[in-house]
């Protein structure tokens, strides 16, 4: 266990940062106080299901400090200042980091639409 509770093994390829807070994808989609959209039907399912299938392969593909900004701040939901201590880095490089993994990312699935 790390210090944010969660299971402290990676699924991909064990990377930790400097601090040794390894940093682990909860179940893709399920955000704290956000209760799951209810399925009208199994093409939605689908079609829900391979839009995360997707983000998740372009979140895995960031470089490991974006990749861990993206992770804590939006699926475990920490603030910026939280990040910055988990990471031990300032509150501006967590924000400049966040700010270039979602061009990353937004342009990964633009081109992949």
């Amino acid at each position: 266990m790390n210090i944010l509770g969660q299971d402290s093994s990676l699924p991909e390829d064990g990377d930790r940062h400097a601090g040794g807070c390894p940093v682990q994808v909860p179940r893709l989609g399920r955000f704290r106080g956000r209760p799951e959209a209810p399925f009208w039907s199994a093409e939605a399912a689908v079609v829900l299901g391979e839009t995360r299938r997707e983000v998740f392969l372009a979140v895995r593909a960031l470089p490991r400090r974006q990749r861990e900004v993206l992770v804590l701040r939006f699926y475990l939901e920490l603030s910026e200042a939280e990040i910055a201590q988990v990471m031990g880095v300032s509150r501006g490089t967590v924000k400049s980091t966040a700010s270039r993994a979602l061009k990353v990312l937004a342009a990964k699935l633009q081109e992949e639409r």
